[in-house]
């Protein structure tokens, strides 16, 4: 999210006003083939919109990649696309609707990008089940040899440190993690991690690497203690390190989303 703000100013496509005296998102919509040009340009309700290369990739895999699994078509809620970023008005109104926009989700898609072309056959083989018993010893023999281009592309990603995944994560019921053109559930990615021995401890992954559904490590702690628990998050804006725990904690809601508010002060209301 942090991010957004940076594009709002070279786009030709302007949000239309939300509702904001009442729960109201936008939801976005992806056409079967985005412009093939290699540009940073989308076109939002035929508008261009000029979005990071990240999220082009991803909106150019999912027109034509059918992995969701959900029915057809499927409606994605982005937030770089579907908040208005130069309105501070919306986006106050937006982020105090995030965790119930991610908990209310069909599915999660964690996209972790694309995938150099050496390695991309060892993240499909990873990702893919063994096809029988017979050929499991000859899986298990190219993912331990292979660890390291495993480690690299998938549990020490740069995705994994953002502050605002955590929430995007935690209140999902159902994640999918998608590497390129390959995708895998979040428990059976966990299990597969923990079956190899592979290096994710001590990583940003392993804050999250929890069974499905089982927030005991951080539902019902106050937000203090979160802030301590994900003290290691990342993000440009200081107010993301607090809005994007908002929705775990446990007590009285003496925060609300303000980014007008300043540091000192949002700090002094959380004490």
């Amino acid at each position: 999210m942090e991010n957004s703000q940076e594009l709002c100013t070279t786009n030709g496509f302007q949000h239309q006003p939300l509702d904001r005296t009442q729960p109201s998102i936008r939801l976005l919509e992806i056409k079967p083939r985005l412009d093939p040009n290699t540009s940073k340009t989308v076109l939002l309700n035929g508008k261009p919109f000029v979005v990071w290369r990240n999220l082009f990739n991803f909106l150019d895999l999912a027109s034509t990649h059918h992995w969701s699994g959900l029915s057809t078509p499927c409606r994605y809620w982005v937030d770089a696309l579907c908040i208005d970023q130069s309105s501070i008005l919306e986006r106050n109104h937006q982020v105090a609707q995030m965790g119930k926009i991610f908990a209310g989700a069909q599915r999660v898609h964690v996209w972790l990008g694309q995938v150099p072309s050496a390695d991309t056959e060892c993240v499909r083989s990873f990702f893919e089940d063994p096809v029988d018993k017979i050929s499991f010893s000859d899986w298990s023999f190219t993912i331990r040899r292979n660890m390291h281009v495993i480690e690299c592309n998938i549990f020490h990603n740069e995705y994994w440190s953002r502050a605002w995944v955590t929430q995007e994560i935690l209140l999902a019921r159902d994640v999918v993690i998608v590497c390129g053109t390959h995708h895998i559930k979040m428990l059976r990615l966990v299990e597969r991690a923990r079956y190899f021995v592979l290096n994710w401890f001590d990583t940003a992954f392993q804050l999250l690497a929890i069974p499905e559904n089982d927030h005991s490590q951080t539902a019902g702690l106050p937000l203090i203690t979160l802030l301590s628990y994900f003290r290691l998050k990342k993000c440009k804006i200081a107010h993301d390190r607090v809005y994007s725990l908002l929705s775990l904690c446990n007590g009285p809601d003496v925060v609300s989303v303000d980014y007008n508010v300043r540091c000192c002060d949002l700090a002094y209301q959380i004490l």
